[in-house]
């Protein structure tokens, strides 16, 4: 038994050891989340092991620890400042762990605005990076809502905040006395990526930003979605925050975030800028980094049933009959069936999709496609797997195993796009078969 689950024993009784050596903001949070009454009332609203446990070592490394220390993974490199690296096991929803990670730090800095001296640092400004742009609409989705697609009763392409994680199950994250106030911090607070230091964030911030994901191919520089890199005012802003955590999803799995010369300038990946943040911070500077490693037998979230283990994506074999560039020659001008919700919005939407959006949007569309296609391959009566979780192992697949690597799918060859590749008969069985023999072979 490791140190926090000594300090975690008897959580769910209101007996842990845990509950006196944190805040009493904290310990009331921890009696909600998990307290036996609580859990039992909510029924299937509830946090899963794996996500309980990722609450659970960030609190502990951040109140207990103090700066530096890091949750079931090593010292994360803080330099003095509370920087923790936090392991999840491969497919939880690190979603819900940051909301309740925001919500833990957000009620904190309510109740004591001015904290006393040596007291763990807490924020109401955040900023979260999510690993590409599955994961950014991911969060768009969880902290916006979803884009309603019934244009009778709102405008097709506009997100929804009733379908909002924080509108929808306020009950899991937050006491129901600061239930109102919650949603309406997350609902005036929130900023994309385009909107960070363009609109005023007085009281507090939530900023959503996407860490591009390169074509890694010879030649191929880092060309994908760079119009989403920050720029120098974005850094600038985010410098001069009173405080901020991130949440960081952006770094390379398995490694500590390292950043680039001090001198260079804005664009290019957030790894290579949150160094510099956190240098015009200092102590006010605070990070928390998603770590992600395999399901085990045993290991965080490996004994949940109905969970099934991730593929290790980097033992799938690739696709070699054909090239990009020979499939785009072979190609119709068509494009494949598309689901005809993404069509009514691709072509009704007000305001229009940017250029960089609607290829995104195309994108995740064949990717739920795919994934479709691989529940169906799987044996009747196998062990379901969620469909999120596929869509986020089929993205890491095309982008660095599908053809040997360096393949951008929001990219183009031969003068077709290349998300449109994916839906062609021998890449889509291919990927069906890899995937439904894979997942079978990886149950936990």
């Amino acid at each position: 038994m490791n140190r926090t689950e000594a300090l975690c024993r008897g959580l769910e009784s209101g007996t842990a050891d845990l509950l006196g050596r944190v805040t009493p903001v904290t310990a009331g949070l921890l009696r909600w989340w998990f307290g036996r009454d609580r859990v039992d009332a909510r029924g299937m609203l509830n946090f899963s092991a794996a996500q309980k446990q990722a609450i659970l070592d960030a609190i502990v490394a951040h109140e207990v620890r103090g700066a530096g220390a890091a949750g079931r993974g090593g010292p994360a490199g803080g330099r003095g400042r509370p920087h923790h690296r936090i392991t999840v096991a491969a497919g939880t929803d690190t979603t819900w762990v940051l909301q309740a990670l925001l919500v833990w730090q957000w009620l904190n800095r309510t109740a004591a605005p001015r904290p006393a001296r040596g007291a763990p640092g807490f924020t109401r400004h955040f900023l979260a990076v999510a690993r590409g742009p599955i994961a950014y609409e991911q969060l768009r989705d969880a902290f916006c809502g979803q884009r309603a697609a019934d244009a009778g009763r709102r405008a097709v392409g506009v997100r929804d905040p009733a379908t909002a994680d924080m509108a929808q199950y306020a009950d899991l994250f937050v006491p129901d006395v600061h239930q109102d106030a919650a949603r309406a911090f997350v609902r005036d607070h929130v900023r994309a990526q385009e909107e960070i230091g363009r609109r005023a964030a007085g009281g507090g911030l939530i900023a959503l930003a996407m860490e591009p994901v390169p074509a890694a191919g010879p030649g191929d520089g880092p060309r994908a979605w760079a119009d989403r890199s920050p720029d120098a005012g974005t850094l600038a802003f985010l410098a001069e925050l009173p405080e901020l955590m991130v949440f960081n999803d952006g770094a390379p799995h398995g490694d500590g975030v390292r950043g680039g010369d001090e001198g260079e300038a804005a664009g290019g990946s957030w790894q290579k800028h949150l160094p510099r943040i956190a240098a015009a911070q200092g102590s006010r500077f605070m990070q928390v980094d998603f770590a992600v490693v395999p399901c085990r037998r045993g290991g965080p979230g490996g004994g949940r049933r109905g969970v099934r283990a991730a593929p290790d994506i980097a033992a799938l074999p690739p696709f070699t009959a054909l090239s990009p560039e020979q499939l785009a020659a072979s190609h119709g001008k068509d494009d494949p069936r598309m689901s005809r919700d993404l069509w009514n919005t691709l072509w009704t939407c007000e305001p229009p999709m940017d250029d960089a959006v609607r290829v995104a949007a195309v994108y995740n569309d064949h990717l739920a496609q795919l994934a479709g296609c691989v529940a169906r391959r799987l044996a009747r009566g196998a062990r379901p797997v969620d469909p999120a979780r596929l869509m986020d192992w089929l993205d890491r697949y095309v982008w660095t195993r599908l053809f040997r690597g360096g393949f951008d799918p929001l990219g183009r060859s031969g003068g077709i796009p290349n998300s449109r590749l994916l839906l062609s008969p021998p890449v889509a069985e291919h990927i069906a078969r890899v995937f439904a023999k894979a997942l079978r072979d990886a149950r936990d």
